[in-house]
């Protein structure tokens, strides 16, 4: 296709001022949301462990000092959970990047980068609670009862690994199309006279978009892989709706600790393992978010 022929009109243009102007203010609230996230997630992790020297060193001794919290740490249950929202976590980062920048480069190629559309459609996913994804996934992937299970093998949603699959594409289907609105932004951001000057100087739009469109959303990808990582490591309540119930795992499995009982003090040497575990492996990804929002505030000016 040589897409030097077909010019921008003049409503994509003006559609696409307003957005980036519109995706500017939205990086400034993604900045504050990032450095929010790590006050939070340091007073989650930090809290909870000083509830328990405190106690520790009380006349009382309520929660045995801290042999009860290396024991939360070496639980298996512990361990297997968190290994399974790493798991989820990292498939979600990669899947949603390499598919989020391919549609995005997808819809430059057809002259749709910027278009209003994209950019309503992509809430209307986000207005639907995680348990429903995991619910309708059920509803549709269980191979006992799913409304595919005559096509699907009988170990799917048993099996270790399969489950996990499962669960990333259910998540990827929520999140996709905001991140593909991400994505697109960032070759937005390049404006209507670079795309004119690229459709001038390229013949071939693989040229294009290995010399100017890929070295554009270098930023965009950590921010992309960032925000996928930390969404797919919270995947708890859509991971046990899509495999509880014999489909799977238990629900310790899940570690509902993680996040939902990290102030809750009948559990607190639980709550403190996981939430300063949980520290160490969302810090980087927050700091990523906060270093590519960063740069969408720069060149804004």
């Amino acid at each position: 296709m040589d897409y030097r022929k077909e010019a921008l009109p003049k409503v994509t243009i003006k559609a696409m001022n307003r957005l980036f102007h519109l995706f500017g203010d939205s990086a400034r609230w993604i900045s504050l949301v990032s450095w929010s996230a790590i006050i939070v997630a340091l007073a989650t992790a930090l809290a909870p462990l000083a509830f328990i020297l405190v106690v520790s060193f009380s006349e009382y001794h309520a929660l045995g000092g801290g042999d009860g919290l290396i024991a939360e740490w070496l639980d298996d249950r512990n361990v297997n959970a968190m290994g399974n929202s790493l798991a989820v976590g990292f498939g979600v980062a990669v899947l949603l990047t390499v598919i989020s920048i391919l549609a995005a480069l997808c819809f430059r190629w057809c002259n749709l980068t910027g278009h209003s559309t994209i950019y309503m459609l992509s809430i209307l996913p986000l207005t639907v609670p995680d348990y429903v994804f995991g619910v309708a996934g059920r509803v549709m992937f269980d191979p006992s009862v799913g409304l595919f299970a005559e096509w699907l093998p009988d170990s799917l949603l048993f099996d270790r690994t399969s489950a996990l699959l499962m669960v990333v594409a259910i998540t990827i289907l929520k999140w996709l199309p905001l991140m593909i609105v991400i994505a697109d932004a960032a070759i937005f951001a390049l404006g209507s006279p670079i795309f004119y000057q690229t459709m001038v100087d390229f013949t071939r739009f693989r040229r294009a978009v290995g010399l100017v469109f890929l070295p554009q959303l270098g930023k965009a990808t950590a921010l992309i892989a960032s925000l996928g990582f930390l969404i797919g490591f919270r995947q708890h309540e859509l991971a046990y709706e899509l495999t509880s119930s014999g489909a799977g795992f238990d629900a310790e499995m899940w570690s509902n600790r993680n996040y939902r009982v990290i102030f809750e003090f009948a559990g607190v040497a639980r709550a403190a393992a996981d939430g300063l575990l949980a520290l160490g492996v969302l810090f980087v990804p927050i700091r990523l978010i906060h270093m590519a929002t960063s740069w969408y505030l720069s060149n804004e000016e």
